[in-house]
């Protein structure tokens, strides 16, 4: 049961569903009696977890710089907005930071 679980869980985060392959990794976890085995799995799942996330945020990133092209700043800022909001990573942070300073600019009077 683990290898075919294992197994599935590498299957799901090779096509993207890193969410479906954490819940998997963690169920492995809870049920593996050695505690440092279960640390690594809970790490595991965790830092794909965090990579699901950036994921999301780069593309709300990517949709806020469609809508910005398509002369939308104000959407493209308002999703910018509630973007940093959540986001966690540095990278996708200063992106956005500097994308929404950009942004303003072009909308103040």
């Amino acid at each position: 049961v683990v290898i075919s679980e294992t197994w599935r869980a590498n299957e799901l985060a090779a096509s993207g569903k890193l969410d479906d392959a954490a819940v998997i990794i963690r169920q492995l976890a809870v049920a593996t009696p050695d505690p440092s085995r279960r640390r690594d799995l809970e790490l595991h799942a965790t830092k794909l977890e965090a990579t699901s996330a950036s994921n999301r945020h780069i593309t709300t990133y990517n949709e806020a710089i469609a809508l910005a092209n398509r002369r939308r700043e104000r959407e493209a800022i308002q999703l910018l907005d509630q973007l940093l909001k959540i986001a966690t990573d540095e990278g996708v942070i200063q992106d956005v930071t500097k994308l929404l300073a950009d942004l303003k600019k072009r909308t103040s009077p």
